[in-house]
């Protein structure tokens, strides 16, 4: 699971300031691959 969060000015344009989402990636390079 990986919890992105905002910065102010993306939370004032789409109204969340935060995402979860579900993956199955182990690493940081399998996420970008």
């Amino acid at each position: 699971m990986l919890d992105i969060v905002y910065f102010a000015w993306v939370r004032e344009r789409i109204g969340h300031p935060r995402e979860r989402l579900d993956t199955e990636a182990a690493t940081v390079a399998d996420l970008v691959a």
